[in-house]
Parts: C-alpha cells; structure tokens; sequence
C-alpha cells in the first residue's frame, strides 16, 4: 500500500491506515483515497462505488457512460416506454430486453410478462426495437455487459 504520509501525522489525526480504494467522482473523475478510513469511503462502499483499483473504476465508469448513451439513442428514437404496475401484471403483454448469453458470448433478447428482472437499459416495447438498439449500440452493449 502507498502510505503518501508520514506515521507521525497519521497518530496525531488518528486515521486509520486501510486499503488504498478508488471511486468515481459526481464529476465522472476516478479518484483515489488513498488512506482515510472516512464516512464517505463507507458511504461509497455502501452505493457500490469504491473499487480496490484504478482500473476496476475505470471499467464500471465507462460501464455507466454506456448506459446512459444506449439509453439517449433508446428515448431519442423510441421514446421510453412506461409500464404501470398493472402492466406488469398484465401476462398478455410482452415486456422485451437486452441481455448477454455468456455460453455463446452474444447479445440476446429475451421476454419476461409478469414480472422485473433488472435490466440497465431498460425494457422496451417490442423485438424490432431491440433487434435496432443491437445493431447501432453494440459496442456500448458490449461494455455494459462484459
């Protein structure tokens, strides 16, 4: 571990000395704390936005500017579709996604009627809507999901 400190300076802040984390900035910057053991690296932690290294939180930051660009191209050429919860209980209506199939490493579309499997781009209304998003966002699928 890095210690950018001296001891003397540690014993009279009393900090902790833990694990250097890195976690990604409301600025979309990754940061690293590297030797406070702080409420915000627990708050962190607890959001699912510290990562033991640089390039994990590089990987989960590009992840996330990802989902948001499928997402634009999805509301920017379908709109997004709005289900009540009555909707989802409805079993005659189809409530299509995007998911990856790691056996033969494809994208593949998958239906679910009655109820939530967490999808980070969303539902949408039908097949072709999918079958368009693979062909002109597969290189950010493929982040998302890899």
């Amino acid at each position: 571990m890095d210690k950018i400190i001296t001891l003397d300076w540690v014993r009279y802040k009393k900090i902790e000395i833990v694990e250097a984390d890195y976690y990604i900035s409301i600025s979309g910057e990754v940061i690293n704390n590297m030797f406070e053991n702080t409420e915000g690296t627990d708050t962190r932690k607890e959001y699912w936005n510290s990562f033991k290294t640089s390039e994990l939180a590089q990987k989960e930051l590009n992840t996330r500017r990802a989902i948001v660009r499928v997402k634009k191209y999805i509301a920017e050429n379908f709109g997004v579709w709005e289900l009540t919860d009555e909707e989802w209980e409805d079993g005659d209506i189809d409530k299509h996604y995007i998911c990856f199939d790691y056996s033969d490493k494809s994208l593949v579309i998958n239906c679910f009627w009655r109820h939530k499997s967490y999808s980070p781009i969303w539902y949408l209304e039908n097949k072709a809507i999918c079958s368009d998003v693979i062909a002109n966002c597969k290189e950010d699928l493929e982040i998302i999901f890899k």
